[in-house]
């Protein structure tokens, strides 16, 4: 039975798109009721020669994760993907207007609350966009901290190395590229990219060759301009820290017969002079404790509920005692869990007695091989970070105290041995990640190509499912990796965890986002032995495949465009807060639905993120016009979400002071280099006879590592010169204007962000 209407006198425009339409759900509905009749009682039948022939078909068009090479019909796919994807960045918009009127507690939380003061708050003829562009890195490093504000930032910086990218490629490349063949030689899309350039050509690869250059002068200039801005930052972050963590070290390496805090004291005073010495605190082993002060939250929580429970139905809650389940008796909830309180407090009263006991002596058994020092001048304690004290380069190791607030205290509390031994297993899961990533993909593209929608809709399907898978596994991967950083590496604090997933997300990104047609099909074995059998092979490599690949990589942004925009819905943590308003009140509610997820929406995933998308604009951009232009628009998209959600409306982040932007650089720096491997492989093999384009793109490469050396040896961010930590007359208090959630059990503590004790020893069970 047909599914198509009768159309009576409609025009013939429209009757031609409904026949279309119509078509495209016949066929849809004949394949659902082929395999319904299948399930029914039909014999199944699978043909390898068919699977085998799909899979040939992959390995000519498609590499495993789903990167599609430039062939004929991707204009009607990207044309279809900009509409989908434009329309979904306006869907997105509408339910952020929609919902910030009538929640604002989850989409303005900062501003009701009186967080940002009067001079920081948008004015009434401001837009929510026009406030989230025009806060400047200063006002933001004030408002929520230096990492979020060099955050929102990097994106501003993408913004002008495209534009500045983008205009002689728009205005010079484009055209040329488009006069030097005859458009029929060449797909629709590609005549104005460097596939529509024949090889050999006596000139157009002779202007590639000094884009080349121009590319990598421009990356190199905007990143120093940005990294001396950053430097005045990062100075007055640093000059502005609040104490005792301006003047704290963590030291770690502790020999076992000093491991105490009296021992500490008099190792240091040696260096320095005992008065100089203010305070130790020695990381203790509390595991029994830790677990005792988590058991009694959980009991705490659970008599807030219940007395939540006994106010909203009018009657106390009663429950079965497991102690009394032979009786069949129950007994009162709240009655109940108050008494297993009292028990609690009475057991962390003891534990506490007993790990001090321990702690007073080095070979108690109560110390770890961790402590924190503190000293009474910055002067002092810059000194501290740089002296050597042990021929031992696994003794004495001493590193700028984090956050009291953010300490890892079980990373702190493993020695060094364990350290190493757990650390090189967690490089082998992570390599593991890697090699198992291929077949995962492999299953999701055999899946994809599968598909067919029919002529009418299956542009948009091929528009989007490629990237969309890619993506879904992407999203997937920070919890993965910090799983594996949790079990095997031992981060001192929370921050840092972010900044190591910054990392490891990045490089996984670098191999199978943007290097993934090198990967012989996802073979990194096989294409790490290649590499080291002949490393001069990379740029031939990196040039057979990539340059074809570009048509996926515009698809790939716009599909960024939607999903950086659904960001600003904030859809977890709105529906976190809407279960948790069943029972708590407004703000109870909003303080249990936040922080967003941070796996794929923490600092690390986010920055490791904003990295791939300028890179993809710097490596293939010179080889397809329109790409700089999609990335131009994703981080112009990405600035003002981020920017918005980040200052209005998210609870503080920690803070590390800017490393998670100065990574950002020096990857960007590495990708410049990538971006030269690439164009002199390029250049060799289609350049004239000659080769003087790709002895310029040699010289560039040595530019951009030239560069980055530079960059590491001209910019010495980390700390404060003696000269600088010896002027303490016009240091400030740092003060963050938006609240930091605290985490773990220092929120228990009332003032753990002022000391460096461990707040389970400090916590006290009457409170």
């Amino acid at each position: 039975m047909s599914l198509r209407p009768v159309q009576g006198d409609k025009p013939q425009e429209a009757n031609l798109f409904i026949d279309g339409i119509w078509e495209d759900l016949e066929y849809i509905a004949n394949v659902s009721k082929d395999v319904l009749e299948e399930f029914a009682g039909y014999e199944p039948s699978f043909n390898f020669s068919t699977v085998n022939d799909t899979f040939a078909e992959m390995e000519k068009m498609e590499t495993f994760t789903g990167v599609d090479f430039n062939k004929e019909g991707d204009l009607q796919a990207v044309i279809s993907g900009f509409f989908i994807n434009s329309g979904g960045v306006v869907i997105c918009i509408g339910v952020f207007l929609l919902l910030r009127s009538r929640y604002p507690m989850i989409y303005c939380y900062n501003l009701i609350s009186g967080a940002i003061p009067e001079e920081f708050r948008p004015s009434e003829s401001q837009s929510w966009i026009e406030a989230s562009m025009s806060i400047s890195p200063g006002d933001a490093m004030e408002l929520v901290g230096l990492d979020v504000a060099m955050l929102l930032e990097f994106n501003k910086l993408s913004m002008r190395i495209m534009g500045f990218i983008g205009l002689p490629i728009a205005l010079i490349l484009a055209p040329l590229n488009f006069f030097v063949r005859k458009p029929a030689e060449t797909d629709d899309l590609s005549r104005i990219s460097i596939d529509h350039v024949p090889n050999g050509h006596p000139y157009m690869y002779y202007v590639y060759a000094v884009i080349v250059v121009f590319v990598c002068i421009v990356v190199k200039e905007c990143v120093f301009e940005a990294q001396e801005q950053f430097m005045k930052l990062r100075y007055q972050w640093l000059s502005s820290l609040p104490y005792p963590r301006s003047n704290t070290v963590l030291v770690q390496g502790i020999p076992e017969e000093q491991r105490s805090a009296d021992a500490v004291r008099a190792f240091f005073s040696k260096a320095f002079w005992p008065e100089a010495i203010v305070d130790v605190a020695m990381v203790m082993q509390t595991e029994e404790l830790e677990r005792l002060v988590a058991a009694r939250c959980s009991a705490q929580r659970e008599l807030h509920e219940g007395e939540l429970v006994a106010l909203r139905d009018h009657r106390r809650p009663r429950r079965r005692n497991s102690q009394l389940i032979e009786r069949n008796v129950s007994v009162d909830t709240i009655d109940h869990v108050i008494q297993k309180v009292a028990d609690f407090d009475a057991k962390i009263a003891r534990e506490q007695d007993r790990i001090t006991d321990l702690g007073k002596t080095a070979r108690g058994g109560g110390n770890s091989q961790s402590a924190f020092v503190t000293f009474k001048s910055k002067r002092e304690c810059e000194m501290a970070k740089h002296l050597r004290y042990s021929t031992d380069s696994a003794q004495w190791l001493i590193v700028q105290a984090p956050d009291p607030t953010t300490i890892r205290w079980r990373s702190l509390r493993v020695d060094q041995t364990s350290t190493t031994t757990h650390t090189l297993l967690g490089i082998l899961c992570t390599a593991g990640v890697f090699l198992s990533f291929a077949p995962f993909c492999t299953a999701s593209q055999a899946l994809t190509n599968c598909v067919n929608l029919g002529p009418t809709l299956q542009p948009m399907w091929v528009s989007v499912a490629p990237s969309l898978g890619l993506s879904f596994f992407l999203a997937y991967l920070p919890s993965v990796l910090l799983i594996i950083s949790d079990k095997f590496y031992h981060i001192r604090s929370s921050p840092r965890r972010q900044h190591s997933l910054q990392i490891m997300y990045f490089w996984f990104q670098v191999f199978f986002v943007l290097g993934v047609t090198c990967l012989d099909e996802g073979n990194i074995a096989l294409f790490a032995e290649d590499l080291i059998r002949n490393p001069m092979d990379l740029p031939a490599r990196m040039a057979e495949k990539m340059p074809h690949t570009t048509h996926f990589y515009i698809n790939f942004i716009l599909m960024q465009w939607f999903l950086e925009s659904s960001y600003l819905t904030r859809y977890m943590t709105m529906g976190k807060f809407l279960i948790f308003k069943a029972l708590y009140d407004d703000k109870e509610a909003h303080e249990m639905a936040e922080p967003e997820d941070q796996d794929f929406y923490g600092l690390g995933a986010k920055t490791a993120n904003f990295t791939i998308y300028l890179l993809i604009g710097i490596i293939f951009g010179t080889m397809s016009p329109l790409i700089p232009v999609v990335v131009w628009v994703n981080q112009y998209l990405c600035c003002v979400v981020h920017g918005y959600c980040a200052v209005f409306a998210e609870t503080g982040k920690p803070d590390l002071g800017g490393v998670f932007w100065v990574t950002q650089l020096r990857h960007t720096l590495m990708g410049t280099m990538m971006y030269c491997l690439l164009m002199i492989g390029l250049l060799y093999v289609r350049s004239p006879d000659d080769r003087i384009p790709c002895k310029v793109a040699c010289a560039a490469l040595g530019y951009a590592v030239f560069a980055l050396y530079r960059f590491d040896q001209q910019f010495m961010w980390e700390d404060m010169s003696i000269s600088q930590s010896c002027d303490e007359a016009e240091t400030k208090p740092f003060q963050r204007r938006v609240p930091v959630l605290k985490t773990g059990h220092a929120e228990l503590v009332e003032n753990s962000h002022q000391s460096y004790v461990q707040p389970e020893l400090l916590f006290k069970p009457s409170s």
